[in-house]
């Protein structure tokens, strides 16, 4: 009897631990990271906005990579901000741009491009697009590296380039796309979940709604909204097209802006609002807008980089136009806009603090160089930008 009472306790204290470890295994972060700027466009609807404000236009300090800096930087929340530079370096700096940086396969062969970010998940993994190169063992892939000490920890392949800027959903899986033309799913184990033909290259980023829809763009022309658990597809919308190249924007009342770009042969370039349940569109405005991202303002208002050099505020209710501000042609960089609604945009070599009232200047600050990547936006109100010049910015 006391043999048996033994083991029966031995048992269930396996039992008890097997549980445990499991209960344990459950509450280990996932999801994206809680910072003021944790990927591409900072939140997971790519508004742009980022909690951070304050900042005057000063230099805080800068660093130089060798070699122009195309991707935009994300911020951990222990104040880490990554970004890779064209020389193939992958670099983590502390607030006083202090840190690491490690010679990497990612971009190997080939350059980056605008829109390119990593994004934080909420356990200090980064996750890195790569554009791949020449060789048929490195066509393009999304790689996991340690925030702490830039070690890769794994790589899942796709079969061509990934521009494609990863998010991170609320439910764990990592979305990306790829010019082979599919969206994917995978886990933060680096397997594959699903994955959706869009018929057409992958270079925007998506963007996630508040109920976990997945939204994205392609060169099909299309806009695709996906169930963000299973892939399967809720709705699409036909662009004027040839492509779309710019990344999804969602607003908090659901609302999805996204532009295509024009051409010679297919017409003019148009953002669209569209109803982000149904797909319907809600209304379009010609020659507003580029490649870029908008940026969304806690009151609705869409800030939108113009073909031809212009700045524009849009009214989301019917996409007229509040204010215009004539910039320097842009290179594709998405406007950020902080806690205190300040809209940050890069164009040409500078980059301008507006007012989001009037588009009125504020301060801004010029690099050497065209600015190619899009501002992010630290906690205590940091801008972070990379230059063509070779060098990453901290400007307060």
């Amino acid at each position: 009897m006391i043999r048996k009472n033994w083991i029966a306790l031995l048992l269930l204290g396996a039992a008890q631990c097997g549980v445990g470890a499991h209960a344990f295994a459950d509450d280990a972060p996932t999801g994206l990271a809680k910072s003021s700027y944790p990927k591409f466009r900072g939140d997971l609807q790519n508004t742009g906005r980022g909690e951070g404000k304050g900042a005057k236009g000063e230099l805080a300090w800068s660093i130089d990579t060798g070699f122009d800096v195309v991707f935009s930087g994300a911020t951990a929340p222990d104040g880490t901000v990554y970004f890779v530079s064209n020389n193939h370096k992958l670099f983590g700096l502390d607030k006083t741009g202090n840190g690491w940086n490690v010679e990497t396969e990612t971009l190997n062969g080939s350059s980056a491009a605008p829109g390119q970010a990593v994004a934080v998940g909420a356990d200090g993994t980064i996750y890195v697009p790569d554009a791949g190169g020449y060789d048929d063992n490195n066509r393009g892939r999304l790689v996991a590296y340690d925030g702490k000490t830039g070690t890769q920890k794994w790589a899942y392949k796709a079969k061509a380039a990934v521009y494609s800027s990863p998010a991170i959903g609320d439910n764990g899986l990592i979305y990306f796309g790829s010019q082979d033309g599919f969206l994917y799913a995978i886990t933060q184990e680096g397997k594959g979940k699903w994955k959706f033909d869009t018929g057409g290259q992958v270079r925007a980023s998506p963007a996630i709604g508040k109920d976990g829809t997945v939204y994205i763009g392609s060169h099909n022309p299309n806009i695709y909204a996906l169930d963000g658990t299973t892939g399967k597809q809720k709705w699409a919308f036909t662009t004027a097209g040839p492509y779309v190249e710019s990344s999804c924007a969602v607003a908090d009342d659901g609302t999805v802006y996204v532009a295509c770009t024009g051409s010679m042969t297919a017409g003019p370039s148009y953002l669209y609002a569209l109803d982000g349940k149904t797909g319907k569109e809600k209304w379009k405005v010609q020659d507003c807008t580029v490649s870029s991202s908008v940026g969304i303002g806690k009151d609705g208002t869409i800030f939108t980089q113009g073909e031809n050099g212009a700045f524009y505020a849009l009214n989301p209710a019917d996409g007229k136009q509040k204010w215009k501000v004539d910039l320097a042609i842009p290179q594709g960089s998405s406007p950020a806009i902080g806690g205190d609604g300040t809209v940050y945009v890069a164009a040409g070599s500078i980059l301008h603090a507006l007012d989001p009232e009037t588009g009125n200047e504020e301060w801004n600050y010029a690099t050497t160089r065209s600015i190619y990547g899009s501002p992010a936006i630290a906690d205590d109100g940091t801008i972070y930008i990379g230059s063509g010049d070779g060098k990453f910015y901290a400007i307060k």
